[in-house]
């Protein structure tokens, strides 16, 4: 709405992050089917009830990975019994670390039916901004990478939040390839085949 709606100085910070998400998965994975989900407003604000509906939604949706480039230093139960039910449906989950430069991780990362992903650099160096921490199991590019922003532009951004839809589109070119594998059996290729 073009107004600093919670103050902190920023105008509609979050306003194209998801259009930015989907464009990297879409760079990796060209013939995934992205099902967006939009569970924050502009500023990057929502309910632990609409991110909750929103995993709910995309199980029902059919996804095989859900994207989840959000964090908080809070863990939430209602998150958390939504992320356990769609690990069951056999869905993939990626998360981000957090962009707090800490050895705790943000969640939903520090669920362990996640894949928690730490950003790194052009030099594959993990960036001054990301967290880190033994929950950490993979790092892709999350430093200016350029993705879609508008309608016909492109922008960059920096965040753990663009490192996840690089693992997210490997994650559903895995499932193209061997469909039917579980989540389990997806994340094992990551760690394995990852440099």
């Amino acid at each position: 709405d073009g107004l600093d709606n919670d103050g902190d100085g920023s105008i509609d910070e979050a306003l194209h992050h998801g259009t930015e998400v989907a464009g990297l998965v879409s760079l990796l994975a060209p013939e995934a089917r992205i099902i967006p989900i939009r569970v924050l407003d502009e500023d990057g604000r929502g309910t632990t009830f609409a991110i909750a509906k929103g995993i709910l939604w995309a199980i029902d949706a059919g996804a095989d990975v859900i994207n989840l480039s959000m964090g908080s230093n809070h863990s939430n139960s209602l998150i958390s019994k939504s992320i356990r039910i769609a690990d069951q449906a056999g869905i993939v989950i990626i998360t981000p670390a957090g962009n707090r430069n800490s050895g705790t991780v943000d969640f939903p990362c520090s669920n362990d039916r996640t894949i928690c992903v730490a950003a790194v650099d052009d030099n594959k160096v993990k960036t001054t901004f990301s967290s880190y921490g033994d929950r950490v199991e993979l790092s892709a590019p999350g430093r200016q990478p350029l993705s879609l922003f508008n309608s016909n532009e492109y922008a960059t951004w920096d965040g753990t939040s663009f490192a996840v839809p690089m693992v997210s589109g490997a994650a559903a070119l895995i499932i193209e390839k061997y469909p039917g594998l579980s989540p389990a059996q997806v994340r094992n290729l990551l760690n394995q085949s990852a440099q």
